[in-house]
Formats: structure tokens, C-alpha cells, sequence
């Protein structure tokens, strides 16, 4: 999974349970019934994840990946996301800037006339 912010032109990876967090999460999935779920999945392992699913979602909000808006599904945390689930991991995200800059460029206005995406207009 790559997740790219656009606006800040960073983009991310994850590993251990970040892809299955984040694709129920984007399926208004609540953080609250992620944790419920993972710890019937996986009840060996329920402090770990009290304490990562939120710290996980922290950090999704503090790069501004996700916004809540208050709407959530009924589905069991996506039981689809986490139908061949391995063992436990806690959820790492992993953020590269090195293509910034061409990420934030605006193909449409904010390229040189002359040379086209991806060569960026100079400073004015």
C-alpha cells in the first residue's frame, strides 16, 4: 500500500496491520470497532493493540492522511481486510519526502511553458 498526500507531496508505506487498519478506516470503519475486532482476532495480543490501533491513527491524523467525520460502518472492522491474516504486528508507518516536490507541482498550472511536466515554473 502507498498512501500519497498530495498537498504536502510526501508519500507513505506501512507494515504489520497499517493496510488493514487503514483500508477500514476507509471504509468508516471506527478505531474504536478496529480494536474491538482485532482483539477478538488476535486476544493475546489486546494491549498491543489498545495501544497501537490509536497511536496508529494518531499519526495518520498528525501527517493529515485522515480527517474523522463522524461516520462509521457497522461492518465488523472489514472482516474482508483480515481474512488471511498473519500473526500480530504492530501497525509502522514509513514516510518518504523525496519526490516532494514533484508531487505538490500542479501539472496544469505550475509548470514552465517551454519545458512541460514535470519542469516547474521559476520563482516570480
Amino acid at each position: 500500500m502507498i498512501i500519497i498526500n498530495l498537498n504536502s507531496g510526501a508519500y507513505y508505506s506501512s507494515d504489520g496491520a497499517g493496510e488493514q487498519i487503514w483500508q477500514s478506516l476507509a471504509h468508516q470503519v471506527s478505531p474504536q470497532e478496529i480494536v474491538d475486532y482485532l482483539c477478538s482476532l488476535y486476544p493475546d495480543e489486546e494491549s498491543a493493540i489498545r495501544r497501537d490501533v490509536p497511536a496508529f491513527v494518531q499519526q495518520l491524523q498528525g501527517e493529515d492522511l485522515i480527517h474523522e467525520n463522524g461516520a462509521t460502518s457497522r461492518a465488523a472492522a472489514e472482516e474482508g481486510a483480515w481474512a488471511n491474516r498473519p500473526a500480530y504486528a504492530s501497525p509502522v508507518l514509513h514516510k518518504y519526502t523525496d519526490f516532494e516536490d514533484l508531487l505538490k507541482l500542479d501539472p496544469i498550472h505550475e509548470v514552465h511553458e517551454a519545458g512541460g511536466w514535470p519542469v516547474a515554473k521559476p520563482p516570480e
